[in-house]
């Protein structure tokens, strides 16, 4: 057997993989939270102090929205990179792919009310109406690994969503 073909080192090179990805997130993210909020604190101080007269307060609505949607994506980040991950099991509900730039394309999975996304390599045999424990990182939904299991006796397998 080749040591490339291990599945203890391919679950490691994963979840280092995934990991990796949430540092990279961490470091895109929070820098960028930095100076929109820093600018936003500057332009709340110099309007507050007689800057421009009411045309600032535009630009100051408009980095306090890109400063909220650029912390939430720093806080999910380092959330997770101090905290440990999660499991879950249960039936897959759904199971679809979207193309999140113009190269790269991400696929998903609901289980209950959850929704975690991960790459094609790790979801290219899970099905919907599959039974299986997700290993993933609780704020920023990712999956570190699946395993399918069998149903617990006395289940019934959900229908599939028939959403396209």
């Amino acid at each position: 057997m080749n040591w490339q073909d291990d599945p203890e080192l391919e679950a490691l090179r994963r979840a280092h993989s995934v990991r990796t990805s949430l540092i990279r997130s961490a470091i895109i993210w929070t820098p960028l939270f930095l100076v929109v909020f820093a600018g936003m604190i500057f332009y709340i101080v110099d309007t507050t102090r007689g800057g421009d007269a009411g045309g600032t307060w535009v630009l100051v609505a408009v980095l306090g929205i890109a400063s909220f949607l650029f912390g939430f994506q720093a806080v999910q980040s380092w959330l997770d990179l101090f905290g440990e991950p999660a499991d879950q099991t249960g039936f897959v509900q759904r199971r679809w792919a979207r193309r999140d730039s113009f190269v790269f394309q991400t696929q998903y999975i609901r289980i209950d009310k959850r929704i975690l996304r991960g790459d094609h390599l790790l979801l290219a045999e899970v099905k919907e109406g599959d039974y299986l424990r997700a290993h993933f990182y609780p704020h920023s939904n990712l999956l570190i690994d699946v395993e399918k299991l069998p149903p617990p006796e006395g289940s019934d397998t959900p229908r599939p969503s028939r959403r396209r």
